[in-house]
């Protein structure tokens, strides 16, 4: 057998030795304490960050009393149906939108009320105050408007508030600036209305003592005799013409006459006189005055009009010379009867043989 040097042994039996003693000893200090056989310990874990927190949602408003909605609670007809029985009735969509986001809560009691009350004549225009202008306007669907005011009532920020009231205002305005009569036209157009105020009471807009004081008035309204508009007159048109006026035919230019001096009266009619007579009207100092005058006289007295005239000269001898104004010719009798009717109207007349 072979033997290692004793310096070898040592080194290398030591260890062996060692570890032969300390693997079938154990220790009571926790330096040497051998641990117990235990799972492998899990690794070690990253914590989650915490939960992003979400905006806070606006809390409902409270269930409304009784007496807190504008709107009557005798509604019939609700929900779609009430959409599809106020189709063509932008007035009352509006009203129905309101009422549905009140019931929803998304505008308070209040801010409904002073709406309604503003505009309530675009329902009843015979008995309420006018309402806005621009209710008749169409609108989107009740539906979607109320989803749009929804949504904005899950977001936040300064404009959302805004927002809010621009729509609102758009629907029904709570201080309207300018107001609209919606009274009917005629009343052929006010035979339709009783039937759209049994739409609004059967979709709860008004009450049935409302609808019925609308239909009274519109009674009244339909009974009323028609009024026929007074037709102002047309100015007359006035045609200006190019070059110099015209002359007017007539001036209401009225000669000087010279009456006959005395004892020198025209021939009178002799009884029995049968020729044609005629009637003098004046005397004139130059023939010249005689179509003139006669134009004068025959527009101031129609009478003279159907007659023709003559102007003839008579000597006056030391006095001179006159023309005289004769319109004929007539017959005798009737020559004396116009001389009567011109006298009475202050123009001098005598009546005289008509010259040949």
């Amino acid at each position: 057998m072979r033997r290692f040097p004793p310096r070898l042994r040592l080194t290398i039996l030591t260890p062996l030795a060692l570890a032969t003693a300390l693997g079938g000893c154990t220790f009571d200090t926790p330096f040497g304490a051998r641990p117990a056989a235990t799972e492998p310990a899990a690794p070690a874990m990253v914590p989650a960050p915490p939960p992003k927190a979400e905006p806070a949602r606006p809390a409902p408003l409270s269930p409304l009393a009784a007496n807190d909605s504008p709107f009557p609670a005798t509604a019939t007809v609700t929900g779609p149906a009430a959409v599809r029985l106020l189709a063509g009735d932008p007035i009352a969509l509006r009203f129905l939108t309101i009422r549905r986001l009140l019931a929803d809560g998304l505008i308070t009691p209040d801010d409904a009320k002073q709406r309604v009350d503003a505009n309530i004549g675009g329902l009843l225009p015979l008995t309420a105050a006018p309402p806005a202008v621009g209710l008749t306007a169409p609108i989107p669907s009740p539906p979607s408007l109320v989803a749009r005011m929804r949504a904005l009532g899950d977001e936040a920020g300064t404009g959302v508030a805004a927002e809010k009231k621009f729509l609102l205002d758009s629907i029904l305005p709570a201080a309207p600036a300018e107001r609209q009569a919606l009274r009917p036209a005629d009343p052929a157009a006010a035979r339709a209305l009783p039937a759209r105020l049994d739409r609004l009471v059967e979709t709860g807009l008004i009450t049935p003592p409302e609808a019925a004081a609308e239909k009274a008035a519109l009674a009244r309204f339909i009974a009323q005799p028609a009024q026929t508009p007074k037709l102002e007159p047309k100015p007359a048109k006035i045609v200006r013409r190019k070059g110099p006026p015209r002359p007017a035919p007539y001036q209401g230019f009225k000669p000087v006459y010279v009456p006959n001096p005395p004892g020198v009266a025209p021939p009178p009619l002799k009884a029995g006189f049968t020729g044609p007579a005629g009637v003098q009207l004046l005397a004139m100092a130059a023939r010249a005055y005689g179509p003139r005058a006669w134009d004068t006289l025959s527009h101031m007295y129609p009478a003279l009009a159907p007659l023709s005239y003559k102007v003839v000269k008579a000597s006056l001898g030391d006095l001179g010379t006159t023309y005289r104004l004769i319109a004929g010719p007539l017959k005798p009798d009737a020559a004396i009867a116009l001389c009567k009717s011109l006298t009475a109207k202050g123009q001098s007349c005598t009546p005289t043989p008509f010259p040949k």
